[in-house]
């Protein structure tokens, strides 16, 4: 059984399907304990709210559901790796209220296929200006990363690889 699920798009993103409360009654459906609602941040050309998810008075935890069953719902942000000198679209003065903050390399930013010393480099910059806490989905095609350096950055900077 999956116990937690640390990537979740809501409909805020361009990719999700659901609303807060319909992940948070899968999850708890599925007997998860926690879901992270990690929406993508502002650079694939979307206005965001994180107003909602990181509102604790709007978003209670637990979040107590119709059912009466409970789930945590982790506040996050899946923030675009735009350049290669590591900038992202996090918006900085939310960091302090997310509980997790995931980012990742989409067609956005960093132009796509570029070489993976490029890439790698990019995500070090990244790590060197941002808290980040996860790498989303490290094994894309579309943009290649030398996979045991990401391992040394993932050991040195303590953030998790999806």
């Amino acid at each position: 059984m999956i116990r937690n699920d640390l990537h979740v798009h809501s409909l805020q993103s361009f990719c999700g399907f659901h609303t807060l409360l319909e992940i948070a009654q899968i999850a708890a459906r599925k007997g998860m304990a926690r879901v992270n609602v990690s929406d993508h941040g502002e650079g694939l050309g979307r206005a965001m709210n994180f107003g909602v998810v990181v509102d604790k008075r709007r978003l209670p935890d637990p979040l107590i559901l119709p059912d009466g069953s409970s789930i945590t719902i982790l506040r996050g942000i899946e923030a675009n790796i735009m350049n290669a000198e590591g900038d992202t679209d996090i918006p900085q003065k939310l960091i302090p209220k997310f509980d997790l903050i995931s980012a990742g390399f989409h067609y956005c930013g960093v132009p796509q296929y570029s070489s993976e010393a490029t890439n790698t480099c990019a995500l070090q910059n990244t790590l060197k200006k941002n808290p980040i806490d996860l790498l989303t989905h490290p094994c894309i095609d579309t943009y290649p990363l030398d996979i045991p350096a990401v391992i040394d950055l993932a050991a040195q900077y303590g953030f998790a690889l999806e």
